[in-house]
């Protein structure tokens, strides 16, 4: 799903199949040509450049949120021209809510940014595009101008799985109106506050995890590149295994519907290796608390699960498991479970993590036992050295 890193992108679908074809001029469902060499070096296939700036440069490019999406959207794509630490957009301090429900300071996008974006930036599209004048849902992904950088290692296998071919993004915002006549806001959780690590506002914040990536100026995926091992998650899933426990007093809850897919798949990997057991709800928030509710009988009968991550609904799908870094139906379209089968789903994953779990152990004591036999060993080599025992 962080991908906080990932420069945290948020919640908004930026989990992107870009359309690929040799004729691209006749596969532009928006009529956008071909991209140019710029746009196309981060992977975008049709697009076109509508704004220049001090800020960014600004193309707008096609895309589809997942595999078999039609007829494919369109983001802003703007290539930041700031240097490491000069901000994407203007931010300012907000309260939020970390994934324990502690309040915390975070951020938001401050007023001045929406009213620029609403003088400058959608204007400019809507001239370049009169038939987006009417839009009332613009994606925003925002890169560094120039510069790659390796994928998280959630997002690369994102891309395995998919055969996603652009780059990562920095930053994902996503504006919203109800009706064309209305100015644009920004979703409702990037007005009223996200924890820093889910809204990076900066180069260096969102590439803390993310080497330079060289690549040259051309259309397509980005080159295979080794991934780095990632960072702990900004979000800990992790928990002890806890049992006789109210589930009130072990709460594993963790709103992460502000996330994009992509950041929240980062999270439930890292949250459920070593045998852990992580449960996303794809649901509302009650939905998602009768899950947590289900989730804690296990937990108090001793199961190791760490987390029940509520994301953003999802059409077609009710909730994942992911156990031991792997997730149960992510790459499973055709089987993906029904509503209100997640304790029979959780059932046989709990009772072979407490198989493996009891492995584990028992290769720690086979592990110690075998130290103890070598310590022996060279213990009677010594004993049996005639140098030493003159």
């Amino acid at each position: 799903m962080n991908t906080l890193n990932s420069a945290c992108a948020m919640l908004f679908a930026a989990l992107l199949v870009i359309v690929n074809s040799g004729d691209v001029a006749a596969q532009s469902y928006w009529n956008l040509g071909a991209a140019p060499a710029e746009l196309a070096s981060y992977g975008y296939t049709n697009g076109s450049m509508f704004l220049d700036d001090d800020t960014a440069t600004y193309h707008v490019a096609e895309f589809v949120p997942h595999a078999g999406h039609k007829p494919p959207e369109v983001a802003i794509v703007a290539l930041h021209k700031g240097d490491a630490r000069a901000a994407f957009v203007a931010f300012e301090p907000a309260q939020a809510t970390d994934g324990s429900g502690a309040s915390v300071t975070g951020r938001r996008v401050a007023a001045a940014e929406t009213e620029r974006f609403n003088r400058v930036v959608f204007p400019a599209l809507a001239r370049a595009y009169p038939r987006l004048a009417h839009a009332i849902r613009l994606h925003h992904f925002v890169y560094a101008k120039g510069r790659h950088f390796q994928p998280t290692r959630g997002y690369r296998e994102w891309q395995e799985s998919t055969k996603t071919g652009h780059e990562q993004t920095l930053l994902d915002l996503l504006w919203l109106r109800d009706i064309p006549s209305q100015p644009f806001a920004p979703h409702p959780r990037l007005m009223q506050g996200v924890p820093a690590e889910g809204l990076p506002a900066t180069i260096a914040e969102a590439t803390r995890e993310r080497a330079p990536l060289e690549i040259s100026a051309r259309g397509g995926s980005a080159p295979s590149v080794a991934v780095p091992p990632m960072a702990k998650p900004a979000v800990s899933a992790r928990r002890e295994r806890t049992a006789g426990t109210a589930s009130r007093g072990i709460d594993l809850y963790v709103d992460l519907s502000h996330y994009s897919r992509e950041n929240l798949h980062e999270e439930a990997v890292a949250g459920s290796r070593n045998n852990g057991i992580v449960v996303v709800a794809f649901t509302g928030e009650e939905e998602a608390r009768d899950m947590h509710r289900i989730v804690a009988d296990h937990v108090r009968a001793g199961a190791l699960i760490r987390s029940v991550m509520r994301a953003a609904p999802e059409a077609g799908m009710r909730f994942d498991i992911y156990y031991n870094g792997i997730s149960l139906f992510r790459s499973k379209r055709s089987s993906r479970p029904p509503a209100g089968s997640l304790d029979a789903e959780l059932k046989p994953i709990v009772e072979l993590q407490s198989i493996d779990i009891r492995m584990a152990e028992k290769q720690k004591e086979i592990d110690e036992l075998e130290r103890k036999i070598e310590a022996m060993d060279r213990a009677f080599e010594l004993g049996d050295d005639p140098d030493i025992n003159k």
